[in-house]
């Protein structure tokens, strides 16, 4: 391996290349198997799959430029941190078209052409040119290069063909340049992408033999030609095990790669995707390829499988490969109802894949295979692949229990009693546990909330136990939206079955947490969604909480921190004779936690948790 590390020591691109690639392979399944740890999934864990090549892999780039007055221009990454560019237009990852293309942009840059206008001048020279989108196609001959300019603002169109032109002179491997204006927010490529010279749409193989796919600028590609297709072919491996001609939906499809080699291969594949131009392209392929097996179906995944499901249609397998923020629990949910013989997710994040791995179990769908793959050599990405088959649901986790009480740890989405919107129910699985089968529950918590309820082994212990929990304590953890005050009193009536009923609530902030506050919570009654109501009428809605919460503030964790659900957690109940009942912070809020920045979500679970919700006693 070469010492890449002394090379380009600073480089944000490749921050583990002080490492031998042995020792890659062995942090990153550790990576994998901390995860699976951390969410209670005892699930083996499979070698790594080493890259090919370790280096000069990389088949798509998007690099910043930078210019100040007086000095050339740069082409390279942000350092962590800042928005100082660290050059990187001679990256060793980058695969070779890639890098002659980035170092022909480098020497444009430092003397641009005159008759270019704008478009090659970086933005603190006075120009628009802001980052530079490269991609590698490779159906021909030899690896091309699709190269867009992402600027701050539409400069001169007459100027645009001439820069174009000079790209081209330049680098004669760039088959394609096109431009794209950037938009709002922390995302490089804006919405709108126009072709300056060159096709619009340029013919990309993911290997020999595989059938071809349509690139378009900006479209999404993985990084490494040799670790996907490695994973195809676990795939692929998986699929034949289920016979001729299986029935496979593929959500997130894009371009439809994956869709098109098992279409070629003889399975019938629907191919889902929400961005309508790339699945035409997949279809398009397919027809000029001669491939009948593949149809394709735009729309949101999760709301494709719910119909799927309410047809009764029959799947065989459900491919997925999501965004690193993991599966909505609403398209969990959907998997759980279609209950396909295997779900073969591709994660490019163990931890929320641990995180959906858990729900799906309880929905009856285990991972019986975990198998991780080395994406992006050089970094601390890993790519893992998990197969799924129909289980039995898990257990719940008994606190305590004797002959009246079975209190258990409640997971999140799923109700405490059956309703016909879920699937499973905590009841159902407690009425599964030892001497359970006649349990009934005392109190309830929401479909989302977490922690501690309460079951009486019989009916006839309810209404003892109900009167225990009146006087008794009860504390959640929240995570709300703001800073609140260090401790407070709500004392709010909320209306419940058509009555306006006293209703207090005590909290006490706990931490600030990525500029939020974390609190711990006891309502001293139980009225319907308590916590939630009071904290709302702060000002200081529980994040997360579709109903009460703040919407933007929602989207923003959980494109941020994974955070599917309200961050509610019931941490404690006391009652009159009976041990103090805790459960500590589940894994997913933890996560969150961490994510936000406070480290002790994991190793301080008791401090750290939070859940609303009683719905009262039954």
């Amino acid at each position: 391996m070469n010492d890449i590390h002394n090379e380009h020591p600073v480089c944000p691109g490749c921050p583990w290349s002080g490492w031998s690639e042995d020792e890659q392979s062995r942090r990153k399944t550790q990576l994998v198997a901390d995860a699976l740890k951390r969410f209670g999934l005892e699930v083996p864990v499979d070698p790594m799959v080493a890259p090919r090549p370790h280096a000069g892999y990389r088949t798509r780039a998007k690099l910043m430029v930078q210019g100040t007055p007086g000095s050339p221009a740069r082409l390279g990454l942000y350092a962590p941190a800042s928005h100082e560019i660290v050059e990187g237009s001679d990256c060793v990852t980058l695969a070779p078209v890639l890098r002659a293309a980035a170092m022909a942009m480098r020497g444009l840059l430092q003397a641009p052409p005159a008759d270019a206008g704008a478009w090659l001048v970086a933005t603190g020279h006075g120009g628009a040119l802001e980052a530079v989108d490269l991609r590698e196609v490779s159906a021909g001959a030899e690896p091309e290069v699709m190269l867009t300019l992402v600027v701050e603002r539409a400069a001169d169109p007459g100027a645009a063909a001439h820069a174009a032109e000079a790209i081209q002179q330049a680098c004669p491997a760039v088959v394609s340049v096109c431009a794209n204006v950037r938009g709002a927010g922390p995302q490089v490529l804006g919405p709108e992408t126009w072709t300056l010279r060159g096709p619009t749409e340029v013919r990309d193989r993911m290997g020999p033999g595989q059938p071809w796919v349509l690139a378009t600028a900006g479209s999404f590609v993985q990084s490494h030609r040799g670790t996907t297709m490695a994973i195809h072919a676990a795939i692929e491996a998986e699929i034949a095990r289920l016979g001729d001609a299986p029935s496979i939906v593929e959500l997130h499809a894009g371009s439809g790669a994956l869709a098109l080699r098992l279409a070629a291969g003889g399975a019938q594949v629907c191919a889902v995707e929400s961005y309508a131009p790339a699945i035409a392209l997949s279809e398009k392929a397919a027809r000029a390829q001669g491939i009948s097996g593949l149809t394709a179906e735009v729309g949101d995944a999760a709301e494709v499988l719910s119909d799927w499901a309410s047809r009764g249609a029959q799947v065989h397998a459900v491919v997925l490969d999501p965004p690193r923020r993991g599966v909505p629990a609403e398209l969990r949910a959907s998997l759980g109802r279609l209950a396909p013989s295997r779900v073969l997710y591709v994660s490019c994040d163990p931890e929320t894949l641990a995180r959906d791995l858990a729900h799906l179990a309880r929905l009856g769908l285990a991972a019986r295979r975990i198998t991780p793959f080395d994406m992006m050599p050089l970094t601390s990405h890993v790519e893992t692949f998990a197969v799924l088959e129909r289980a039995a649901p898990p257990a719940p986790t008994v606190l305590f229990e004797d002959e009246r009480l079975i209190a258990v740890s409640k997971d999140p989405h799923e109700p405490t009693i059956p309703h016909p919107e879920h699937l499973s129910s905590l009841l159902t699985r407690v009425r599964a546990l030892p001497g359970g089968a006649a349990a009934v529950p005392v109190h309830r918590l929401d479909a989302d909330t977490s922690g501690v309820c309460l079951f009486a082994r019989a009916p006839h212990h309810v209404q003892a136990l109900a009167a225990l929990l009146a006087t008794g304590r009860k504390t959640y953890l929240a995570l709300v939206r703001g800073v609140t005050h260090g401790k407070g009193i709500i004392r709010r009536p909320l209306r419940e079955s058509g009555r306006m009923r006293a209703a207090t609530t005590r909290f006490t902030r706990k931490a600030i947490v990525g500029g939020h506050s974390f609190v711990r919570a006891a309502p001293e009654e139980g009225r319907m969604h308590q916590i939630r109501r009071h904290l709302e009428s702060l000002g200081h809605p529980v994040l997360g909480d579709p109903r009460y919460g703040h919407a933007a503030s929602n989207r923003h964790l959980w494109e941020r921190a994974g955070l599917d659900r309200h961050f509610l957690h019931c941490e404690r109940i006391e009652l009159e004779g009976f041990p103090r009942l805790e459960a500590a912070l589940p894994a997913d809020l933890s996560l969150v936690l961490e994510r936000l920045g406070d480290k002790r979500g994991r190793t301080s679970a008791r401090s750290t948790t939070g859940r609303d919700g009683e719905d009262g006693v039954p």
